[in-house]
């Protein structure tokens, strides 16, 4: 399949009301339209936006689009769309309410199978079609190529985990310690400290994966690497890559 083009043929959703399946392109424009109509944002005014994004739109190109004139939507237009309506690239691949995607001839699957594919999460299931369960994780890892493919995304999704959790013990942690600045109840401090300490590890656990994958992480919030080095634990600083 070209870089430049989503195929048609690679996915095909469900419209709304279960009847034909509809063609990538035609979800595509069934989400665009929908997701700009949420905005108040014209068709021309799309396109001028889709123009700033380096993509050479017009009212037209929007209008053939969204009444099934046009055939394809580039990997570029399609980035540059979720870019402009402000939306996940996956909120323009599956139709709302759909009962089932179907990504290629005979492999039909749900919305939520297909989302977490997408997502890098999980793996589709081998067996198209048939009654299914979400699969668990120890049965991901056993898919050594998928799982070395989709790490990258696995390893962001948990740098932000990490990240967010500890500010969240910091923050709970400081909530402890303000309301009992005489530390009058030190076993429930002490807790929250505990806590603190476990994420702020956890943190440094998944800074080390990306480094030794050569990924460049977000930048870790200041007060998070100060309180580390105040308890001994170490936040890897980003690798430094070769270009």
């Amino acid at each position: 399949m070209s870089t430049g083009h989503v195929s048609v043929a690679l996915m095909e959703a469900e419209r709304r009301d279960g009847a034909t399946p509809a063609s990538l392109t035609a979800v595509i424009a069934e989400r665009m339209k929908a997701l700009r109509g949420a905005v108040r944002l014209s068709g021309p005014a799309l396109a001028v936006e889709m123009n700033k994004q380096g993509v050479p739109w017009n009212r037209t190109t929007v209008a053939k689009l969204e009444t099934g004139r046009r055939e394809s939507v580039t990997v570029p237009e399609l980035v540059a769309l979720a870019l402009v309506l402000n939306v996940p690239v996956t909120a323009l691949l599956v139709a709302e309410r759909s009962s089932s995607i179907k990504l290629a001839e005979g492999h039909e699957y749900s919305p939520i199978e297909a989302l977490l594919w997408l997502i890098a999460e999980r793996p589709l299931p081998s067996s198209p079609g048939a009654e299914r369960h979400i699969i668990p994780e120890n049965i991901v890892m056993q898919h050594g190529p998928w799982v070395n493919a989709a790490r990258p995304a696995r390893l962001a999704r948990k740098l932000l985990t990490a990240h967010d959790a500890a500010l969240g013990a910091r923050e709970r942690l400081s909530i402890v310690m303000e309301r009992d600045p005489e530390c009058e109840y030190e076993p429930e401090i002490k807790k929250s400290e505990a806590i603190y300490v476990n994420r702020l590890q956890d943190l440094a656990v998944v800074l080390t994966w990306l480094n030794e994958d050569k990924m460049a992480p977000l930048p870790v919030d200041e007060r998070l690497r100060h309180d580390a080095t105040q308890r001994g634990i170490e936040l890897p600083p980003p690798v430094e890559r070769e270009d």
